[in-house]
């Protein structure tokens, strides 16, 4: 009897091993600056412990089912917590991973001057702010500039100068970076060109078919008529002015006003033209002289009468009277 009951005591005193039936945290990749949530479901557990990345245990007051929320911005980029269930002798535990990256975030992307004229040499400035970033940055979009496809940045560069440039059409201007995790973030700014204007100083202004002052006038505008201007001729003395239906024409430039404080005549696109002929100068060589024989008429011969001889009549001589003297 006392051998029974020192068995059924063993047996009845022995620890039951805890179970951690789930152990998970949400989730498990998270933005820096997020919460995560560990959650537990344990048994037959008396106590219960949580450890982050081989840390001092944190004693949790749920030996049950719970759960803990932990500040990201606490965390380093890769940690594992491992919660151990502890009843007597007998302990258990489980593990899981939670990844925590800094976002790239690209703040501002902007183009200066606010207007950019087309076909007006300039010099623009694209300035950017971003964070959480690695590796290079780079920078696309203008190769209607004249600039590389692609322009690699250096990691505190803020700013960049294009120089002088003649924008032609709208383009768009892309700054790419990389996040920690080598996933690529965009952002883009579209430039929509503004058309430079000129505004006709007085009245009866010529617009010309060509850049020299003997050229046919196209028509005429009235004192205050705003014009696009596309450029100007080398010597700076014509402006391309662009007509209501789009047809290009040419205006002496002095008789039209610029705004000075927006652009400059002198940074206008150049027009290369070439000057008019004037046709009192232009020489022609005469066409080859091709003679052509032309017969004579043929004649009909007309058969004239000749006149006869004249026919003589002797005239009588007169009759002499003898006259007898007595």
């Amino acid at each position: 009897m006392l051998i029974g009951y020192g068995v059924w005591g063993l047996l009845t005193n022995r620890t039951v091993t805890p179970v951690i039936a789930a152990f998970a945290a949400q989730p498990t990749e998270v933005v820096r600056g997020q919460p995560v949530e560990l959650t537990w479901d344990v048994r037959d557990a008396q106590r219960l412990a949580l450890i982050r990345d081989g840390g001092e245990p944190q004693i949790l007051d749920e030996p049950g089912a719970g759960s803990w929320t932990v500040d990201s911005n606490m965390l380093p980029s890769r940690s594992t917590f491992v919660l151990v269930a502890m009843n007597g002798s007998q302990q258990v535990d489980a593990a899981v991973q939670v990844s925590v990256y800094t976002p790239a975030v690209i703040e501002t992307l902007g183009v200066q001057p606010g207007i950019v004229f087309r076909n007006v040499i300039q010099d623009l400035t694209i300035r950017w702010s971003v964070s959480g970033f690695s590796g290079t940055p780079v920078l696309r979009g203008l190769e209607s500039l004249g600039l590389p496809a692609e322009i690699p940045l250096a990691p505190d560069q803020t700013a960049l100068s294009t120089g002088p440039v003649l924008p032609q059409t709208d383009f768009t201007v892309r700054i790419v970076v990389m996040d920690e995790r080598g996933t690529e973030v965009e952002r883009t700014e579209d430039v929509r060109l503004t058309d430079p204007q000129c505004t006709s100083v007085h009245g009866d202004v010529p617009l010309l078919i060509a850049p020299d002052a003997g050229a046919a006038v196209l028509m005429r505008l009235p004192q205050g008529v705003a014009s696009i201007v596309n450029g100007r001729t080398s010597s700076g003395d014509f402006l391309s002015v662009q007509m209501d239906n789009g047809t290009a024409a040419w205006a002496h430039t002095e008789d039209f006003a610029c705004p000075a404080d927006l652009f400059r005549v002198v940074d206008l696109r150049e027009i290369v033209v070439a000057p008019l002929t004037p046709a009192s100068t232009v020489t022609r060589e005469p066409p080859p002289l091709t003679i052509v024989p032309t017969p004579l008429p043929t004649q009909t011969p007309t058969n004239t009468p000749t006149a006869p001889p004249p026919s003589v009549t002797p005239s009588p001589f007169p009759t002499a009277s003898a006259t007898v003297g007595g």
